[in-house]
């Protein structure tokens, strides 16, 4: 449970106008804490990094690949200089919001454009 949701919860069942008050009042001041929040320098990479996948799967046109497959197709994603894990990592997040399909042949993944 967040602290949000802890609040919320407590302004529900509480009869206590003076308390119901200031529970809002923290809420108010956590939504204005989360929203100044700036992504880290590692998100914005791999954000880039995400745009170079989908460009370089785009255009296979449909061809699955293999992590290690795409990692040495694009230079910057280079295994010397970026890891099968952190890649791997990207990939399956891309897969999650429905980007790219994954699919398991012979007990090797491949992904593609969705």
């Amino acid at each position: 449970m967040t602290n949000r949701q802890a609040l919320e919860f407590a302004i529900a069942n509480l009869d206590n106008a003076e308390v119901i008050d200031k529970l809002k009042a923290m809420v108010v001041a956590l939504d204005k804490k989360s929203a100044n929040r700036k992504p880290t320098a590692q998100q914005e990479q791999n954000e880039k990094f995400k745009a170079m996948i989908m460009e370089y799967l785009q255009g296979l046109a449909g061809e699955g690949k293999t992590v290690t497959e795409i990692q040495n197709a694009i230079p910057e994603l280079n295994p010397a200089q970026v890891t099968n894990q952190r890649v791997s990592a990207i990939i399956r997040g891309m897969v999650d919001a429905g980007q790219v399909q994954k699919y398991v042949e012979k007990r090797k993944s491949y992904f593609a454009v969705a």
